[in-house]
């Protein structure tokens, strides 16, 4: 629970010092996890824009050195991943690039491959 454990790590910070600090100590608990590939869940936290993270950027350098598998709580739209509502302060949405997207719905699994 990759929300909660960050949460708890940046609690006693301030909020300039959790814009700072938030990618060094999620890659911190990445690699506290990480025993020869680690599947992230709940990685919400990341979009919030308090943390000012590009969160797709975060999971995909830490993907580099790491075999890992992040979940997201959000939607694949067209290449897009997006999280949030348009309007909102912690919208996401960027395109995917370089790595596979596996989509799940109830009516079928979708494996969304990039360059």
């Amino acid at each position: 629970n990759l929300s909660l454990q960050l949460s708890q790590r940046l609690l006693d910070k301030t909020y300039r010092q959790r814009a700072l600090k938030a990618e060094e100590i999620a890659l911190e608990l990445i690699d506290d996890h990480l025993v020869g590939g680690l599947c992230i869940d709940h990685t919400e936290l990341l979009c919030s824009s308090s943390l000012k993270l590009n969160p797709l950027v975060l999971l995909q350098e830490a993907s580099r050195n790491r075999h890992l598998i992040a979940s997201w709580n959000g939607t694949l739209e067209g290449g897009d991943l997006v999280f949030g509502e348009l309007g909102h302060p912690d919208y996401f949405r960027r395109k995917v690039q370089g790595h596979p997207v596996i989509s799940v719905s109830p009516e079928k699994l979708h494996l969304h491959l990039t360059t």
